[in-house]
């Protein structure tokens, strides 16, 4: 079938159609979806006139109950930055709980939402 659809079928005795995924894909999507990134509603900041920096809609998305964890330990070590403030927040709040995959999860959303960041 796919052969046909792609018109290979002539050049291509086998066509198989299947979607790579890397590991620990499914993971940082469910964990994205946690968080609210593909809610079907509305977010309230996004309807607003001036449209807010990924920063600031993450910082909303994370801030949760207002819980602070400026200079909060996580597994020993003590956060600063706003990256590191990020991935607090996404241990804290339950998202994610190992650093290295808070840290997996911050960069996707870099990635995504603001590519030319470093």
């Amino acid at each position: 079938m796919y052969g046909d659809l792609y018109g290979i079928s002539k050049e291509a005795s086998t066509v198989y159609r299947s979607t790579l995924r890397y590991e620990g894909f499914s993971e940082i999507m469910a964990i994205l979806a946690k968080i609210g990134f593909f809610d079907a509603e509305n977010h309230p900041l996004l309807e607003e006139t001036n449209r807010p920096t990924y920063r600031m809609f993450l910082d909303e998305l994370l801030n949760a109950n207002n819980i602070s964890t400026s200079n909060t330990k996580v597994n020993g070590e003590e956060s600063g930055g706003h990256d590191d403030e990020l991935i607090s927040r996404l241990m804290i709040l339950g998202h994610c709980k190992e650093k290295e995959l808070a840290v997996k999860i911050l960069k996707t959303i870099k990635l995504v939402f603001d590519p030319y960041a470093s």
